[in-house]
């Protein structure tokens, strides 16, 4: 018998380890060559909210779910959306000084946020306690049956981890109150240190500007190098500029909204007031990858957002800018 004969099926042991390390090693390479997915998310941004009034007049029936259904598909695609709400979701009486606006909505109309749907809503803002305290509690206790979160004036943060990025959030209502501009600092640099991007939502502003003012740039950028990511403003009625902002604390650039104007009010007027947006911005685990609105406009007779018409969206990215619409 040959030596050929004697060889087993297998052939050469060694060389078939040696094509076995190859192979391996290729397949190593390949994989560290790729480019590597980082885990992102998208954070979907509304401005006011108010479900009293008007809008509650438009909705006899209590047909909630039609009113920001427009804006589903967009919503949708979001890991977290967020939303100012101006109006407690209270039976409470009325604590509003003679001559002021009286914003308290029906609990029920908490399903206009849950068909959206929105998951996370600031109330700190000046409307938070239109119902008084007992108002306000009812407020929380209804959107907590809801599976909704809130923020609410004077608290500490809300931190979440989604997809593996660990986001803090902190409201701030400078409108009712003087603003603690050193409070917020230490808030957002305790909240930094711990590994969070962070989001700053600020009711502040004068109504129906058309931008920020001089000392709300200043506060920005003060909170920006204290480590905010992004800042979320909210009050004037209408959409203001987006603009980056360079800090020390992070390695890309924070994004300030300075306002994002209404999402679902009964003003007819300025044409502005009825003009909105959803602000997107995806996020990885070094901060902010991209930014993009999504035009809309309310319709107040019939109290529920719908398209933006061309002439719509054409003034809404003047108002916003070229970061969000490019």
């Amino acid at each position: 018998m040959s030596a050929a004969e004697r060889r087993p099926e297998g052939g050469n042991p060694v060389l078939n380890r040696v094509a076995i390390t190859l192979t391996l090693v290729l397949v190593i390479l390949y994989a560290l060559n790729q480019p590597q997915k980082t885990p992102s998310i998208t954070l979907a941004f509304l401005g006011d909210v108010m479900l009293g009034r008007g809008v509650a007049a438009a909705h006899p029936t209590g047909d909630w779910a039609t009113t920001l259904a427009a804006l589903k598909p967009e919503l949708s695609n979001a890991d977290l959306v967020l939303a100012n709400l101006e109006s407690p979701l209270t039976n409470s009486p009325s604590m509003v000084p003679p001559g002021g606006y009286d914003l308290r909505a029906s609990p029920s109309s908490v399903q206009a946020l849950v068909s959206a749907p929105i998951d996370v809503v600031s109330l700190a803002n000046n409307h938070s306690l239109d119902g008084g305290q007992a108002g306000l509690e009812d407020s929380l206790e209804v959107l907590r049956a809801n599976g909704l979160k809130a923020l609410i004036p004077r608290g500490s943060a809300w931190n979440t981890t989604v997809q593996g990025i660990k986001l803090s959030f902190l409201a701030y209502d400078c409108i009712s109150t003087p603003f603690d501009v050193d409070r917020a600092k230490q808030d957002i640099a305790l909240a930094r240190s711990e590994g969070s991007f962070v989001i700053v939502s600020l009711h502040w502003g004068g109504e129906y500007r058309a931008g920020p003012e001089p000392g709300q740039i200043a506060v920005a950028q003060t909170l920006v190098d204290s480590g905010a990511g992004i800042i979320w403003g909210h009050h004037p009625h209408v959409l203001q500029p987006l603009t980056w902002m360079s800090g020390v604390a992070q390695p890309r650039r924070a994004l300030v909204a300075y306002s994002l104007g209404n999402a679902l009010f009964d003003q007819p007027a300025p044409p502005d007031a009825s003009r909105g947006a959803v602000l997107l911005v995806t996020l990885d685990q070094l901060g902010i990858r991209s930014v993009r609105a999504a035009p809309f406009e309310i319709d107040t007779h019939f109290g529920q957002v719908k398209s933006a018409s061309p002439q719509s969206v054409e003034a809404i990215c003047r108002r916003l800018g070229e970061i969000a619409c490019q």
